[in-house]
This record gives C-alpha cells, structure tokens and sequence, in this order.
C-alpha cells in the first residue's frame, strides 16, 4: 500500500508541508535519492558497470519504484536542463524589443534556473566526459529543450512578423547555453560540494559568449 493510499484508509488527508504537501517532499526525496545513488555508483563504478537493481538497492527503493521516477539509469544520472519559466516565456513572446534583445533576456533568465544546482551541473558534466555512451541520451535531452524553445519562438513570430528562422534560432540558443555552461563548469571545483554558486556568474558568461559570437560574425 502507497503512503497516499494508507493515509485515504486512516481517514486523513496528506498533512500540509511548507513546500507543499507531505507526499510531495517524500517524492521529491525519493527522487533526490534515486539520482544520488545513481550518481555516486557510476562515478565509482563507470556507468556500464552500474544496473538499475544496484541503484535501486542503495537508494533503499525497489526496482519498481526506480521506473516510477526515471525510464531509464541515464535518466537517472542525467538531469534535463529546466523548463523555461512559463512568466520569462511570456515576457518574451510579447516582448516590444528587438528579437535579439528579447532572446537574450529570455537566457540571462535561464541561465539563473540553471546555476540553482551547482553540484548537479558539475557532476553530470564528470559523468558525460568520463562516460561517452551518456552522449546520446544527453543529446536527446538538448533535443527535446531545443524543441520547446522553437515553438516558443514560432508564438513571438506569429506575433510579430520578424523574418526569424526560428529552428536557426533555437540552435544558436542552444550553442550559446552549452558553451556557457561549460566555461562556468570549469571553474568550480569538483570538491567543492555543498557550496552555493552565484546565479550571475553563469549570466555574464552567457553575455561573454553573445559578444563573442557578434565578434565572430561580425569578421
């Protein structure tokens, strides 16, 4: 019997959390559980000698539990980038400011999502780099993330009239995030652990790599 279903059969409701409700935190637990396990078996181990019984076991979950929460072990050891916040979105579609200008406030925004887990971004880039078979499901993850931003762009379009190939576009974005992601990357410290990284300085280097590219086809 699940938590939710045994709290139905003693007649009361989930009891309320700050964040939400008791049965969100003990999910969102479990998941943090599920994907450190995961994390640590395959940087000790490599990943093609880690199985999913392996991690389920040292989360303390079962084997059923593990596919409740991730398709996949590279599910579990790989984090898709965040969604883009529905609020910045909006801004974005309905934006009166140039497209290029609109585009790069959309990613100093996102850029600030993603630098809330320092540890995770340092992990998953040890995890891809000393494990090369996670490059496909990496990839698919950008993919998906790439996806989404072009209907986002093809809303502003449709709004606007901007002569923007907006697959173009969305590729750029997706260049530029990667190519800033990994600059911030490299100077964290892959000991560093536990401490909390300042969300502007994956900004500013968002904005060094936007100067570079003008740079570069400004040649």
């Amino acid at each position: 019997m699940t938590p939710r279903a045994a709290s139905r059969e003693a007649g009361n409701g989930p009891t309320e959390h700050p964040g939400g409700t008791l049965w969100d935190t003990r999910r969102r637990r479990t998941h943090r559980d599920i994907r450190r396990a995961a994390r640590e078996l395959a940087l000790e181990r490599g990943v093609a000698a880690v199985t999913v019984d392996e991690i389920a076991t040292a989360a303390g979950v079962s084997r059923r539990t593990f596919f409740n929460y991730f398709r996949s072990k590279e599910d579990a050891l790989l984090e898709a980038p965040p969604a883009l916040a529905p609020d910045a979105v909006e801004r974005f579609v309905h934006a009166d400011l140039p497209f290029g200008t609109a585009l790069a406030d959309l990613l100093r925004g996102h850029a600030r999502d993603i630098v809330r887990d320092p540890d995770g971004i340092v992990t998953s880039h040890r995890l891809v780099t000393g494990n090369p078979e996670l490059a496909g499901a990496l990839l698919e993850m950008f993919a998906e993330a790439e996806r989404a931003l072009i209907s986002v762009i093809e809303r502003r379009l449709a709004r606007t009239g901007e002569d923007i190939d907006p697959r173009l576009a969305a590729a750029i974005t997706g260049c530029v995030m990667r190519v800033a992601v990994e600059r911030r990357v490299a100077t964290i410290s892959p000991h560093a652990a536990g401490t909390t990284a300042d969300p502007e300085t994956l900004v500013t280097e968002v904005d060094r790599v936007l100067d570079g590219m003008r740079a570069v086809l400004a040649r």
